[in-house]
Order: structure tokens, then C-alpha cells, then sequence
């Protein structure tokens, strides 16, 4: 029994997981008191 894949529905998990693995750092490292932002 195949399964066919929707490519555009693999690439937009992949950058959803990369989105929120960028956000989980970048929450880590506010909490060190390293920002790469003004605010």
C-alpha cells in the first residue's frame, strides 16, 4: 500500500519546526540576559 506525499505540506512543517525551534532559543537566551534585540 503506497502513500503519495504533498511536498508543500512537507516544507511548510519543516519551516513551522525550524519557526519554533527559533523561537525556544531565542526565549533561552533571554533568560540568560543575551539579546540580540533593542527591546
Amino acid at each position: 500500500m503506497a502513500t503519495t506525499r504533498v511536498q508543500w505540506l512537507d516544507a511548510a512543517k519543516g519551516i513551522a519546526i525550524m519557526l519554533v525551534v527559533c523561537h525556544h532559543t531565542l526565549l533561552y537566551l533571554g533568560f540568560l540576559d543575551i539579546r540580540f534585540l533593542p527591546y
